[in-house]
């Protein structure tokens, strides 16, 4: 008819040679965009003209704040408004810690009902880089994000007992942040 081919195979042919050009395309796309980058950074003039620290620019102190965040949030006898943040549970004998996505649950709400992988794994990752042991003091925190394993799928989740198939992010995010822990505390 008018498309160029015939139902009789040449649908499959056409669409087959359409899949091979899009194929070469992207490769010489990629192919062009590796060689252009070994070049060197082009400099624009405008940006060269902007100071690298403006004058008024005052660099916050993120290790004193994330030190300051890990004593607030790991402290389990903290007394106030929505603490102490973390909360200790004890599974199999394990003693583990739940840690919600944000502060203030709703009033009755069960500690493993908030108990989210990702701002745990990542409270104990962050005190982790800027220097503090999360394997010291009476609680082994770094021991304590096994919980978010799934051995039943032999995958971590977001969620003690979570399952695969949700959504992307909460199933990449829970492995990148233990995967990390793992290259801290290779033991």
């Amino acid at each position: 008819m008018g498309l160029g081919f015939s139902y009789n195979g040449g649908m499959k042919r056409a669409f087959l040679r359409n899949r091979a050009l899009k194929r070469v395309v992207l490769l010489g796309v990629v192919a062009i965009t590796a060689t252009r980058g070994q070049g060197g950074q082009l400099a624009i003039q405008k940006v060269e003209q902007m100071p690298n620290l403006p004058q008024s620019y005052q660099m916050r102190d993120w290790k004193t704040v994330a030190v300051g965040f890990d004593r607030l949030v790991f402290d389990v006898d903290a007394k106030g408004e929505y603490l102490p943040v973390v909360h200790l549970t004890v599974n199999a004998g394990v003693t583990n810690f739940a840690m919600p996505s944000y502060v203030g649950p709703k009033p009755g709400t069960r500690p493993e009902e908030f108990n989210e992988g990702i701002p745990a794994m990542g409270a104990v990752l962050g005190a982790s880089l800027v220097g503090l042991n999360k394997r010291e003091g009476a609680i082994d925190w770094v021991k304590a994000c096994r919980q978010f394993y799934n051995p039943a799928e032999k995958l971590l989740s977001n969620r003690v007992g979570g399952t695969a198939g949700q959504t992307y992010w909460y199933e990449l995010f829970p492995h990148i942040l233990f995967y990390s822990l793992a290259w801290l505390y290779p033991d």
